[in-house]
C-alpha cells in the first residue's frame, strides 16, 4: 500500500542495525516498514507513528499502550514481538515479518474452502483465548490483522486499539473503535465496560465473511454500517451458501447476538461450538463455499465479494469463484424511494431515536 503519509525513513536508509527495505501500509496509528535487522540477521517490521501526529496526545498514548500490551502476549498465533527501541529522534516497535497473506487478500482472491475457513477461525479464536486470559480486549478484530503463512498458521495482529480490562482510558465518547464493519454494538454505542465477548461478535463478522461470501451489514456510508449492527439482524447464514449445516449457522448467528449476554461468554466456548457443529449437511461434500452460495442478493445490505480474475497457475479452479457483485435488496438506505417515501422515513427515525444514535457520528474515525 503506497504512504500517504509523511514518512521519517527512506527506503534503503540505514539507521541503527535497520536496513528500510519497504513501506508496508501506513495510517494515523503509524507507518510500518519492512526492515532488515543486521544484528539479528532477520527482517522485522517495524512501525513508528507518523511525523504530523507526534503531537497528538491519544495517538501517542495508544502508541505507548500498544507496545505495552503486545510485549507481554506470546502465543504461537499472535504475531511475535520483538523490541521498542529509539531510533533517531523517535521510539519504534519491532515485530514478526511473517511470508504469507493476510486474510483479507485470500479473501478477495476467491473462495475459501470450508473446512479451511473453520480452521483459520479456530486459529484466531486460540490467540484470543489466551489474550483474553491475560486481560487483553483486541477491539479491531478484521481479516487484515490476521496473518496466514505459508505453512497455514494463522497469526493473529493489530493491537493498536487493545486495552486491557481494567483500563478505564480509550472508551470515551468521539474515540475510535476501529474498522466498523467489524464492530460490536456495544463498541458502536460507546459503552465504557468492553470485554471478550465484544471480540466474539468481531470474529462472527469474519466467521460470517468467510463461509458465505458476504459481510452482514453494509451501506454507503460508515454511520448506516454502525447502525446496523446496533439495529438490524443479520441474514442466515445457511440461506446464503446451501452448503452450510444448521448447526454451523446457529453458531455464527450465537456470536452476532446484539446482546453480550446471549453469545458466546468466551473464545473458547465459541471455538469449542465451532469445532463441535457440523459443517455441511449429511451427505453433502465438504467444498468451497463459493461453489454453491446463494448469489441471488440477501435481505439486508450486505457487501458482495469484489469479481475475481480468471485463476492463476497453480490454484484451485474454486479459488477463482466469486460471488457476483449485484445490489443488495432490502435495505432502505440502499434502495430508490419517491420523495413522500423518504420524508415518512426520516419522519420515522426521528420518532425512533434512541440515546447512543444522537452521538453515533461522534464516534467515525476522525481521518476517515
Amino acid at each position: 500500500m503506497e504512504s500517504t503519509l509523511a514518512v521519517k525513513f527512506d527506503v534503503g536508509q540505514t539507521v541503527g542495525s535497520y536496513e528500510f527495505v519497504a513501506v508496508i501500509d501506513s495510517s494515523p496509528t503509524g507507518v510500518k516498514y519492512k526492515v532488515h535487522n543486521a544484528v539479528m540477521n532477520r527482517l522485522e517490521v517495524l512501525k513508528v507513528l507518523p511525523s504530523e501526529f507526534q503531537e497528538d496526545e491519544q495517538l501517542v498514548e495508544r502508541f505507548h499502550r500498544e507496545v505495552a500490551i503486545w510485549s507481554r502476549l506470546s502465543h504461537p498465533n499472535i504475531v511475535s514481538f520483538y523490541n521498542a527501541t529509539p531510533l533517531g529522534d523517535r521510539i519504534v516497535m519491532t515485530t514478526e515479518w511473517l511470508e504469507g497473506s493476510t486474510l483479507a487478500e485470500l479473501i478477495q482472491r476467491g473462495a475459501i474452502p470450508l473446512e479451511q475457513a473453520v480452521n483459520y477461525v479456530s486459529q484466531a479464536l486460540s490467540a484470543l483465548v489466551y489474550a483474553h486470559a491475560n486481560g487483553v480486549v483486541h477491539r479491531n478484530l478484521t481479516p487484515s490483522c490476521a496473518i496466514i503463512t505459508d505453512q497455514g498458521r494463522l497469526k493473529l495482529g493489530g493491537f493498536d486499539l487493545a486495552k486491557k480490562y481494567a483500563d478505564p482510558r480509550l472508551t470515551l465518547t468521539g474515540t475510535a473503535i476501529g474498522a466498523p464493519e467489524y464492530a460490536s454494538p456495544e463498541q458502536v454505542k460507546a459503552e465504557t465496560r468492553l470485554d471478550e465477548r465484544s471480540d466474539i461478535y468481531s470474529m462472527g463478522v469474519i466467521l460470517f465473511e468467510l463461509v458465505t461470501g458476504w459481510k452482514p451489514f453494509t451501506a454507503k456510508g460508515q454511520f448506516e454500517i454502525m447502525r446496523a449492527h446496533v439495529e438490524q439482524k443479520p441474514p442466515v447464514p445457511h440461506e446464503l451458501n446451501s452448503v452450510l449445516s444448521h448447526e454451523l449457522s446457529s453458531v455464527i448467528l450465537r456470536a452476532l447476538a446484539k446482546d453480550p449476554s446471549a453469545r458466546f461468554q468466551s473464545a473458547i466456548n465459541f471455538r469449542t461450538a465451532l469445532q463441535d457443529a457440523p459443517k455441511t449437511h449429511p451427505q453433502q461434500p465438504s467444498q468451497a463455499r463459493g461453489g454453491t452460495a446463494d448469489t441471488s442478493p440477501p435481505a439486508v445490505g450486505m457487501a458482495p465479494r469484489q469479481p475475481q480474475p480468471a485463476a492463476q497457475p497453480g490454484h484451485s479452479a474454486a479459488a477463482s469463484l466469486a460471488v457476483k457483485r449485484t445490489q443488495p435488496a432490502g435495505s432502505a438506505d440502499l434502495q430508490p424511494v419517491t420523495k413522500p417515501s423518504r420524508m415518512r422515513a426520516v419522519k420515522v427515525r426521528k420518532k425512533a431515536k434512541v440515546s447512543w444514535f444522537t452521538d453515533l457520528q461522534n464516534l467515525l474515525w476522525p481521518w476517515g
